[in-house]
């Protein structure tokens, strides 16, 4: 009996030693939804701070065709939106290619102007975006997070929905549809 309660334990240590290597390999902790992250691309997160990298974005968004805003993007607009609070984020993938990016507003703490190139949608890089920078807003002692769509994007409300966002029905317009995420 007792040699079959050591062999119980030892299989259950093993196993507990083998699933702690298994998410430090994917840097993962044990409170992550695995389902989630383990999938996904891997993604490098740039803030934006310097000249380039505003030029860089700018570029971004204003020759994207998904770009749904339509805005003329240009460095003197953003540079205005960073001294306003805003951190922008560069999105690159494993071949260091411009796949994305998003702003942070810390004082709505919401997601504003995130897009992804068109050309790397459907891979999951949405998903490890905000992921990732959910994860960075928590370490910095942000909770709950919000992002604002557009009502007919409904691929983007699926894939916010997926990762545990739920509509937000205080800020309910005809144009927008507001997400939250604690």
């Amino acid at each position: 009996m007792r040699s079959l309660l050591r062999a119980i334990i030892y299989r259950t240590r093993l196993k507990y030693i083998q699933l702690n290597e298994m998410l430090d390999n994917y840097g993962l902790n044990k409170n992550d939804n695995i389902n989630q992250k383990i999938n996904l691309p891997k993604i490098k997160l740039t803030q934006v701070k310097e000249e380039i990298q505003i030029e860089s974005l700018c570029n971004f968004y204003y020759n994207n065709p998904s770009n749904m805003m339509m805005v003329p993007w240009k460095t003197d607009i953003l540079e205005e939106r960073m001294s306003d609070g805003v951190n922008f984020y560069l999105i690159y993938n494993q071949n260091n290619i411009l796949v994305g990016a998003t702003g942070f507003d810390h004082k709505r703490n919401m997601f504003v102007h995130s897009i992804v190139d068109y050309r790397h949608r459907k891979q999951g890089y949405g998903k490890s975006m905000y992921l990732r920078l959910i994860d960075l807003m928590k370490e910095q002692g942000i909770d709950k997070v919000r992002v604002q769509t557009i009502k007919k994007n409904i691929r983007a409300i699926n894939m916010l929905l997926n990762i545990g966002f739920e509509i937000d029905s205080k800020e309910d317009n005809d144009k927008y549809l507001t997400m939250v995420k604690s």
